[in-house]
């Protein structure tokens, strides 16, 4: 309503979205904390695009969690202990670090991810696509002992979006059909 991106919440009955921030700044990219107690989102509120954490309670005030510069995602680890932070590193370059989730220094552990929109993380691994175009590659990386495997790889372009089941039994991501512009030709229009 304010001609900013703001992070609202909403129930399974479908009842009227709540706002929960009121930044003048564009917060997006909302992802849960494991046990609920917490909203994760990324902002630029302040210097550079930085992840937050909240309450999910409009009078919540948002708690600056990362201090490492263009950070636009952010996922709790299964145990609560750690934040997979999505970061871009250039124009069309993002990595996956990880850190404490109190914040603190990070290590990167994914360096060939498409874009924010294109990871999900499990108690297991990471989901990620290298590329939303046709010859992209869907992968996992493994926590136990760090392989990076291939799952498969794309035939059409991806949209936005991939989500992971939580038992790692599937992975969702869009797909385009058409990926055309068609040019119409209307006779004797009036």
């Amino acid at each position: 309503p304010d001609g900013n991106l703001d992070i609202c919440l909403t129930t399974p009955g479908g009842l009227e979205p709540r706002r929960l921030t009121f930044s003048a700044a564009h917060d997006t990219h909302p992802t849960w904390s494991r046990d609920g107690a917490w909203i994760y989102f990324s902002s630029n509120r302040e210097d550079s695009r930085q992840v937050w954490r909240m309450t999910p309670d409009a009078d919540a005030v948002p708690v600056r969690v990362t201090s490492c510069g263009d950070a636009w995602g952010a996922y709790e680890s299964a145990d609560g202990r750690s934040l997979y932070v999505v970061r871009q590193r250039g124009r069309d370059a993002w990595s996956v670090w990880k850190m404490p989730v109190d914040g603190g220094e990070g290590t990167e552990i994914v360096t060939d991810l498409a874009s924010h929109w294109f990871v999900d993380v499990t108690a297991t691994g990471i989901y990620y696509l290298t590329s939303a175009l046709p010859g992209g590659q869907l992968r996992y990386h493994r926590f136990a002992d760090g392989s990076d495997t291939p799952l498969l790889t794309l035939e059409k372009r991806s949209g936005f979006g991939l989500a992971a089941c939580p038992d790692d039994s599937c992975v969702l991501y869009t797909t385009y059909d058409v990926d055309t512009t068609e040019l119409m030709y209307v006779e004797r229009f009036r």
